[in-house]
């Protein structure tokens, strides 16, 4: 009942009034990307080639949007008052899921992100939460981007040129598992960067231990911490 209350003064008052999905291109491929693993635990030779390959030219596409880049200087461009509600998120697991988990979730939504995917995400970033309230450094995040998107492409190559036997073993190794949580971070920044870029509304936002602050403060804090928690994300497994 406390939760289900403190939700309804968290989304009340707020007004999170996100522009269209900024990478349309990049939620189309995760989604399919999502659908092709969810068909089966042991994905086929054929299956795992469109994968590498949908992530591969979607993480391609991205490193060379200028929106993205944008986006990602907007996002680390935080406030003194983003930064403190951050640090007591990663002090505050309870406040961290009343706060952070409704707000990130609208974010997935709004990115256009298969609803079963957002819901795997959110689970995955609460283990991080720790880090929620760590600075982020755009180069350090698009050279990420880059080195994953050199993977996939490599792993796409070299599919095509194995049997199908040797794709099993391939697909059971480690390494794609790994690559799999680091493109599930590189989606998290995605999808946060994109809500970077819009303007949001400055209704009051009632936050749990905390009291009433800005809705563009929540969110923007909302954002810039889960930005750092996708980075976690992609660097899991290095």
């Amino acid at each position: 009942m406390l939760r289900f209350l403190l939700l309804f003064l968290l989304a009340l008052p707020t007004s999170l009034a996100f522009a269209d999905t900024a990478f349309p291109y990049f939620a189309k491929s995760i989604n399919q990307i999502h659908e092709i693993l969810g068909k089966s635990p042991s994905p086929k030779r054929s299956d795992l080639i469109q994968v590498t390959t949908l992530a591969c030219n979607a993480l391609g596409q991205l490193l060379e949007d200028p929106k993205f880049k944008e986006g990602l200087q907007s996002v680390a461009k935080t406030s003194a008052e983003s930064d403190k509600l951050r640090t007591e998120m990663a002090r505050n697991p309870q406040l961290f899921t009343l706060a952070f988990v409704p707000v990130e979730e609208k974010v997935f939504q709004d990115a256009g992100l298969d609803k079963d995917l957002a819901h795997d995400l959110i689970h995955k970033l609460s283990k991080f939460q720790a880090n929620v309230g760590a600075p982020i450094d755009p180069g350090a995040v698009s050279k990420q981007v880059d080195e994953l998107k050199q993977e996939f492409c490599t792993s796409a190559r070299q599919l095509q040129a194995i049997n199908d036997a040797e794709a099993q073993q391939a697909e059971s190794a480690a390494n794609f598992k790994k690559w799999m949580w680091r493109l599930g971070g590189a989606t998290v920044i995605v999808a946060d960067v994109g809500a970077a870029l819009t303007v949001f509304t400055a209704s009051s936002v009632a936050v749990p231990g905390i009291g009433t602050v800005q809705g563009a403060i929540l969110s923007g804090a909302v954002v810039a911490g889960s930005t750092t928690l996708g980075g976690s994300m992609m660097s899991w497994g290095e």
